[in-house]
């Protein structure tokens, strides 16, 4: 069952498989296939080891670094439908389990991110593993399990070392419940697992860091990354202001109602249905006995284990920064396993009726499982029917992470590039590739526009990183250079209030992306001639022609000059 929920999520996802990779962090991906360099960002810390090299593995048999990253993302997702099915089996049983698989799979934000590149799937899937395995360590568990799931613990931080840090503490617990008989038992499990759990870690850490180019360069560009980049800026531990501390709070909960979704709503609105009922007028034994999983888990662990998933995510989200929805896709698992616990047991509400209702309507057990299955297949409907097509008002309130977002990416992107060659008629260096902060970013242009020189002009107003100063960063045939000199992103200091940039001789059209409500945008409108390119309907490219000979151009702090 578990193959074959991996299987049915992995046909589900192909089709809606973009042709062109969109997003800035998978094309970072992308890049680190062909050279790991976290300094330039390929990948970017702390350095998604276990995504670039499955991704790696895949473009080794002659795929696309690009459609290799898509498809390690489908892999991860799909696999997980599977993991879903066995913790939610696990759990409360093979119906729910089964439930469980289908809510995850349909799941819009699941949906999105397998077709994105992301490094969250494989996440997601390293996360629930570790549920499952160590629910399944308990009193009267053997030392080699136990320290088995510490191993296994340990290396989950290949994927993402924030996976391990959140599950620490659930690690912690399923050991103090394996710790055996007398004190000399308990030391012996715990210096193994800690011994098991090192030895996991020193798994991903040992490669990373010699592909980092030592210790001192992993911690400290993971450093500039997690803490001065984003601690800074949305942290109240770190000195973040007020409204930037509010925003990240703001952002949280929206992101909280997108991995609930509607296969969790529904689980919240049924759940009182599904409890067995109690008090002086017990409802007779139901028609269908519900299926107890092997080995059941107690109720009260089941609720210890959902709190320890939650809870440390959470914290960090508060007091660190949730930058975007599928941060918590850790947690779309749990809420899938918990919505189709309930949604497994609502063909059972009219056989647990009270007896006077029983008396009028005693269903049979194939019409309480098509029952069933009627409400389980509803609810996944209505989560395809929210990736498909997202109403206006929930993409206004909680962001875009149906299909129409992907179809827009890739469309722009092909329309993009496609514009592009045509104004420079075979000669990449007639044009000058300038991005901000527009959906064109930076990483898009310069992975699929290889031979042209593309700009990223990079400010606070641009990145809204806190920063003095400007940088230009260049790229060309996917290698990228500093003005400043400075190694990789986020290394440079004392930057100059202004930038000169020279244009080529052949130079005659600067092809501009920034936001068009952002002040870079309006400067560009009030300073200099622009003229707009038709691309494909409906967008358009907005460019300057520059003339031949001598030509100082200046936007902004920004000074385009051939002399």
């Amino acid at each position: 069952m578990p193959i074959l929920a991996s299987l049915a999520a992995a046909l589900l996802y192909l089709p809606f498989l973009p042709a062109r990779i969109t997003g800035w962090d998978p094309i970072q991906f992308a890049l680190g296939v062909g050279r790991f360099d976290l300094a330039l960002h390929t990948p970017h810390p702390p350095g998604y080891l276990d995504h670039v090299m499955i991704a790696r593995a895949i473009a080794a048999v002659g795929v696309d670094p690009g459609q290799a990253v898509l498809l390690a993302s489908l892999a991860a997702a799909a696999a997980g439908a599977g993991a879903v099915y066995l913790l939610g089996a696990r759990l409360y049983g093979r119906a729910a389990g089964v439930a469980a698989a289908a809510l995850f799979a349909t799941h819009p934000l699941v949906w999105s991110q397998a077709v994105s590149g992301e490094s969250y799937p494989l996440e997601t899937l390293a996360a629930t593993l570790i549920l499952l395995v160590g629910l399944g360590v308990g009193p009267g568990t053997s030392r080699r399990r136990l320290w088995a799931f510490f191993l296994l613990f340990g290396l989950s931080g290949g994927t993402r070392q924030g996976v391990t840090l959140f599950l620490l503490p659930f690690a912690a617990w399923r050991l103090w419940r394996a710790r055996g008989q007398g004190w000399r038992d308990g030391l012996i499990r715990t210096l193994g697992a800690g011994i098991a759990g090192f030895l996991g870690i020193l798994g991903w850490f040992l490669p990373l860091a010699a592909l980092a180019g030592g210790i001192g360069e992993l911690v400290s560009a993971t450093d500039r990354q997690l803490f001065d980049l984003f601690g800074r800026a949305y942290s109240p531990l770190m000195g973040a202001s007020r409204a930037a501390v509010m925003s990240n709070l703001d952002g949280l909960w929206r992101f909280v109602v997108v991995a609930i979704s509607f296969g969790g709503g529904a689980g919240l609105l049924l759940w009182p249905l599904a409890r067995t009922r109690t008090g002086a007028d017990p409802a007779p034994a139901p028609v269908v006995p519900v299926p107890a999983p092997r080995r059941a888990i107690p109720a009260w662990e089941r609720r210890v284990a959902f709190t320890l998933w939650v809870v440390p995510p959470f914290l960090w989200f508060i007091l660190m920064f949730a930058y975007k929805a599928a941060y918590l896709l850790l947690l779309v698992p749990m809420v899938a396993v918990a919505s189709g616990a309930v949604l497994a047991r609502t063909g059972l509400v009219a056989a647990t009726a009270p007896a006077a209702t029983q008396a009028a309507f005693r269903p049979s057990r194939a019409a309480i499982r098509r029952w069933t299955a009627a409400v389980i297949a509803a609810v996944c409907l209505g989560q395809t029917a929210l990736f498909l097509s997202p109403p206006a008002a929930l993409v206004q309130a909680f962001g875009d992470t149906g299909l129409p977002a992907v179809l827009h990416a890739d469309a722009e992107t092909g329309a993009m590039v496609r514009a592009i060659e045509t104004l420079s008629a075979g000669d990449p260096d007639a044009v000058l590739v300038v991005t901000r902060d527009a959906r064109f970013t930076f990483r898009r242009a310069m992975w699929h526009l290889p031979r042209w020189r593309v700009l990223w002009l990079i400010d606070n107003d641009s990145t809204g990183a806190p920063m003095h100063g400007v940088e230009v960063c260049t790229a060309r045939d996917r290698a990228v250079s500093f003005a400043s000199g400075a190694e990789g992103f986020w290394r440079w200091s004392d930057l100059p209030a202004t930038a000169e940039i020279r244009l080529a001789p052949t130079t005659r059209t600067i092809a501009w992306f920034a936001n068009p409500a952002g002040p870079f945008a309006t400067a560009l409108r009030k300073g200099i001639p622009l003229r707009a390119v038709p691309a494909e309907r409906p967008f358009e490219l907005l460019v300057t022609d520059v003339p031949a000979g001598p030509v100082r151009i200046e936007v902004g702090p920004y000074t385009f000059l051939r002399e």
